[in-house]
């Protein structure tokens, strides 16, 4: 709870940012199981044969590298652009946490945990920039 924050108030975001984690822990795992089962079910033979499965597993195997390749992929039913999107959604959950936080300081009129929050949003922004190859 922040200066100048209700109990009441404070309780209303604890619980629609715990809905949040939640939600994108239960859509992330969801959506990986979803895709494998898919991929399996479209290459059994990575169930038998330790030969695909190491062919799958190697670095040169194409994966999606953006989220067009992602979504066109979950559209067309590919089990790994499902299992991608997964983990996006997982890597993603707490980044909107921080978001919904930043946003009830702002209604809260608390400037510090504000700038905070959007500071914490800047350094995850640039780390994705700078993970996706933007440097």
């Amino acid at each position: 709870m922040t200066r100048g924050t209700p109990p009441a108030a404070a309780g209303r975001i604890e619980v629609i940012v715990s809905g949040v984690l939640r939600a994108g822990v239960y859509a992330s795992v969801g959506l990986i199981a979803i895709g494998l089962v898919v991929w399996f079910a479209r290459h059994p033979s990575l169930l038998t044969s330790a030969a695909e499965l190491k062919l799958l597993l190697a670095a040169e195997t194409p994966v999606p590298r953006s989220l067009t390749q992602v979504f066109s992929g979950v559209i067309r039913g590919d089990g790994e652009c499902l299992v991608a999107l997964g983990l996006l959604v997982l890597i993603a959950t707490p980044v909107v946490r921080v978001a919904i936080t930043g946003l009830s300081f702002v209604g809260q009129r608390d400037r510090t945990f504000t700038w905070i929050s959007a500071g914490v949003l800047l350094v995850l922004g640039v780390s994705v920039w700078l993970g996706a190859g933007g440097h």
